[in-house]
């Protein structure tokens, strides 16, 4: 025998369904509605493609002999070379009469429907020295267990003596329903009267293995979503961030993927909401989901909505959310109206008061990036330094002109933080004093003093969790015991803690080892014993999380060498 190698809620424009922070549920009518066409997600079981362990939920042993011990059923899937198992076991001779049997019966999670299977399996019976008629039969049944010798619904089967499928063999098919099986039997010949029954041990002994099973799931529900906060929408004009609260849900596959838009713009990518554990990753997702529903089937989302990255004015604000099995739902559909910022710039005209620098047109300053608005990336704690030239609208320097600088923090309106001063190239530079996510904006006037505004430049600040990972030793011996422990810094931690993904690099990747919890201070640890001797590279990567207050961060690399 072959070894395993190692529709949707709307909350339209101009309506208001709930308000203030106490949100209850909308209208039951509201609640969902079916995806235009049903979706579908691969889910390994026992093992996955490279016969790696996975779960076996969606299982169900049965063991209808008596006794129960002449027969039995074993989960292994957590070894290399495991399998959901059946055997009849009974005392060498013994009879065991007819009907009875003993296996297993797979039946897919509410609101989904298993399209096909692809199952490798294995089995057996032994040779019997008596009657002929006195022995069991083994089938994959795509309805369940075997109901007898002419069953239907058998995709494969074995009802005779020295029947034996070895190596695995794989089947492909499709269910009835929601069920399949693989079943051991001792069946009485069909319209034969008194049939003999099994014999136990022996030639009579026998034995099926379901060694991996990949199936095809569809579901043809979306996601569904209710109670809105509208304390984040309710007043307008919408300024900094905002914090869009509400529950969504998924019944079949789980939730998987979100994506927020304001006026046509990305302002939160389309990504996993909730990993659950390792077990709803976008790595998965590729290669295959370990269980049925791999994915949170209700959880309550808190998006942050940065209005800094749009325009001033009437924006359509959309939230679309996926499921595993990639049915999308757009949950939230509205015209909302943005303010931020300084005052908005005002007709260029005569200069009224001092004049705000020297040394070219000022009337026509402007600031000498291309680009009005821009992005910079860093990492929570890690000071940032921004910087521009002002010029006028031939390129000529102006100096000494006094700029205002405001920053849009949360939910806050922008507030003057600091006035710098161009120097003798029309060099400014500010250097926020926190790090944490939102919106710089520099703004110039033709006269001091004015906020008649000709020229604004602004930047919106991108801030990761800043994670470090350690280990105890560098250099270790096989079995010897490694320690890694880190901290994540991210502003706020929930009580809780948040989850972190320690993770190994292998030829296709980066997959996890472990997934961890920090304390409330950020702070994690896990201990590991090496079976195998090798040079192993190790992460430690924050995963996304509604709690997070800034972008999920990822660990330098660390180094281990593992000796024989």
């Amino acid at each position: 025998m072959r070894r395993n190698p190692a529709g949707p809620l709307h909350f339209r424009s101009g309506t208001c369904c709930l308000s203030g922070r106490d949100a209850s549920p909308l209208p039951a009518a509201l609640s969902w509605a079916p995806a235009a066409s049903a979706g579908s997600y691969t889910v390994w079981s026992c093992h996955d493609g490279n016969w790696n362990s996975a779960p076996t939920d969606g299982w169900t042993p049965t063991n209808e002999f008596r006794p129960t011990g002449a027969a039995n059923t074993n989960d292994s899937c957590s070894l290399a070379a495991g399998s959901l198992s059946s055997a009849i076991t009974g005392a060498e001779g013994s009879r065991l009469y007819a009907p009875m049997r003993v296996g297993w019966t797979y039946s897919a999670p509410a609101d989904v429907t298993v399209a096909s299977v692809d199952m490798d399996t294995a089995w057996g019976i032994g040779a019997d020295s008596g009657d002929d008629n006195a022995h069991p039969a083994l089938a994959i049944s795509r309805a369940g267990l075997l109901t007898g010798r002419t069953d239907p619904n058998v995709v494969a089967g074995c009802f005779s003596l020295n029947c034996n499928r070895v190596p695995d063999t794989r089947d492909v098919f499709v269910p009835v329903g929601r069920t399949f099986g693989v079943t051991i039997a001792c069946l009485a010949d069909e319209g034969v009267t008194g049939s003999p029954s099994c014999r136990g041990g022996g030639g009579g002994r026998a034995h099926l293995y379901m060694r991996r099973a990949r199936l095809t799931m569809t579901e043809d529900l979306a996601p569904t979503a209710s109670a809105l906060d509208e304390a984040a929408l309710g007043t307008q004009p919408l300024s900094g961030v905002r914090t869009l609260k509400f529950n969504a849900y998924d019944k079949g596959s789980g939730l998987y993927a979100a994506e927020v838009r304001l006026g046509g713009k990305v302002v939160w990518g389309r990504s996993v909401m909730n990993e659950n554990g390792g077990a709803c990753t976008a790595a998965l997702k590729a290669s295959g989901f370990r269980g049925g529903m791999p994915c949170q089937p209700g959880l309550p989302l808190s998006f942050p909505i940065d209005t800094t990255a749009v325009a001033d004015g009437t924006h359509q604000l959309t939230v679309t959310l996926w499921d595993a099995a990639d049915n999308q739902a757009t949950v939230i559909d509205r015209s909302v109206t943005v303010q931020n910022g300084a005052p908005a710039p005002t007709p260029t005209g005569p200069v009224s008061g001092a004049p705000n620098g020297t040394g070219g047109s000022l009337a026509t300053a402007r600031f000498a990036s291309k680009k009005t608005q821009s992005t910079r990336s860093t990492t929570y704690g890690r000071k940032v330094s921004l910087a521009d030239q002002l010029v006028d609208a031939k390129g000529k320097a102006i100096v000494g002109a006094q700029v205002d600088v405001y920053e849009t923090r949360g939910g806050e309106r922008a507030q003057k933080v600091a006035t710098v001063t161009s120097d003798g190239r029309g060099k400014i530079r500010h250097r926020p004093a926190t790090t944490s996510p939102g919106l710089i904006e520099f703004a110039y006037a033709p006269a001091t003093g004015s906020t008649s505004y000709v020229a604004r430049r602004s930047v919106r600040l991108r801030v990761a969790a800043a994670v470090t990972l350690r280990t105890s030793v560098r250099d270790v011996r096989r079995r010897a015991p490694v320690r890694f422990s880190g901290t994540v810094r991210a502003g706020t931690i929930p009580k809780g803690g948040l989850q972190v993904a320690i993770e190994t690099r292998g030829p296709s990747g980066w997959r996890g080892a472990k997934i961890v919890n920090t304390d409330a201070k950020g702070r994690f640890a896990w201990s590991y014993r090496f079976q195998l001797a090798a040079r192993w590279q190790f992460r430690a990567r924050v995963m996304r999380s509604s709690e997070l207050a800034v972008q999920p961060g990822t660990s330098p690399t660390v180094k281990i060498r593992v000796r024989s």
